[in-house]
């Protein structure tokens, strides 16, 4: 069986301060390995972001150093610094501006020749602008994101010496990028490029949305951005490699087709594929159902997740309804009439269902293979994983049941 590479990527900061990019990479074979430093850690296989808030620097930092020492993980540290923030920015407005000019141009032009279609085309346009938060934020850390994709390609490339022996090869490469697709919408470009080293047909990049919620590696990149963020006192105890960009560089980006691919990001909901939870579902068992279901998937798909606690309708009227093939539902426990309502309005959209109980057998294969692993760990850890995972079974074996 080919190796397969897994690559979680998330980032910690806002413009105007240094901004903290990680990639976290494991291979399949040792990702057990980090769902256990999870555990272990965290008391948890996939930590949600809000547990770790509950957990002091020293724990957060700890986790990080032990990740760093572990020879089965690869850890990349960034830091973009206000300087190349403003660099970007001066682009971005820069081409907003002239974009926006010609809009002024169309428009006096449809008042000439009665071309109405003039007008949608403009409302379209403006609907990049409908998160502001996220309009300027997506475009400088998708930027920096795509650098550090590109860096896998390019690792790899050296590794194996041409294009022809890594694609008949190399690696199966997966690419989970928390933010959702405005923080990855330039990734088949980086596919389609033959010298990209990341070979089409072995390499799936994803935005999800919240994937530092639902993916191992995600996850920890995420804590590892967040907590040297919140600490720059201590960056210089890691190895962080400064994102620096120079003019030149920029000139080979072709940074009017990047920006052009941003503002259709943000102009409506894309998505590859997702999971809509209806219903009650703990959370030890719900942050897992995702990877589950992505292992099932043979790890082709990458599923962004969403729980719906008002009406499913006016969700799908805001997030696209999607189709049978790239909108899977997910059911726990039916709490209310409106979470009833709710799915049997997807059942009569003909929405593939499963219930919790699908995830069963996959569920327990994960759990054997994280048990076997503590059977590995020395003995002074061994006790302490033990029960952990015990007591994550449990919890989790009551929602499956």
């Amino acid at each position: 069986m080919s190796l397969v590479e897994i690559n979680g990527i998330d980032e910690a900061g806002r413009i105007g301060e240094n901004i903290l990019f990680s990639r976290v990479s494991v291979e399949k074979d040792f990702e057990a390995h980090l769902l256990l430093a999870n555990l272990s850690h965290f008391n948890n296989l996939i930590p949600h972001p809000d547990i770790i808030k509950g957990y002091d620097a020293k724990s957060q930092l700890q986790y990080i150093k032990e990740l760093l020492e572990n020879e089965s993980f690869r850890i990349t540290i960034y830091k973009m610094r206000t300087q190349t923030q403003v660099v970007l920015l001066r682009l971005l407005y820069g081409m907003l501006s002239e974009d926006l000019f010609r809009l002024r141009a169309d428009i006096l032009d449809q008042f000439q020749h009665k071309d109405w279609s003039v007008i949608q085309t403009v409302l379209n346009s403006l609907n990049r602008f409908k998160r502001k938060g996220i309009f300027a934020e997506s475009f400088i850390k998708a930027f920096g994101i795509k650098k550090i994709t590109e860096d896998i390609g390019k690792n790899y490339l050296r590794m194996y010496g041409s294009v022809e022996d890594l694609s008949s090869s190399g690696p199966r490469i997966i690419v989970q990028i928390d933010g959702g697709y405005p923080f990855a919408f330039w990734w088949k470009s980086l596919l389609e490029d033959p010298n990209s080293g990341l070979v089409k047909g072995k390499c799936l990049i994803t935005g999800i949305t919240n994937g530092d919620k639902y993916y191992p590696t995600t996850a920890s990149a995420g804590i590892i951005s967040s907590a040297l963020h919140m600490h720059p006192e201590i960056h210089y105890m890691f190895p962080i490699k400064e994102m620096e960009i120079s003019g030149i560089r920029l000139e080979e980006e072709s940074m009017q087709y990047f920006y052009r691919q941003h503002s259709y990001s943000l102009s409506r909901p894309i998505y590859q594929n997702r999971i809509l939870f209806i219903g009650k579902i703990a959370q030890q068992i719900s942050c897992c159902i995702p990877y589950l279901y992505h292992i099932q998937e043979g790890r082709t798909k990458t599923f962004e997740t969403f729980s719906i606690s008002s009406s499913v309708d006016n969700f799908l009227k805001d997030f696209g309804y999607g189709t049978k093939d790239d909108t899977n539902i997910v059911v726990g426990k039916l709490a209310s009439s409106l979470d009833k309502e709710n799915l049997q309005y997807c059942v009569d959209k003909g929405y593939p269902i499963r219930y919790l109980s699908s995830f069963q057998v996959t569920f327990n294969e994960m759990m054997d293979r994280l048990n076997s692993e503590v059977q590995l760990a020395p003995s002074s850890s061994r006790s302490d994983l033990e029960k952990k995972l015990s007591s994550f079974n449990l919890a989790c074996q009551h929602e499956l049941g």
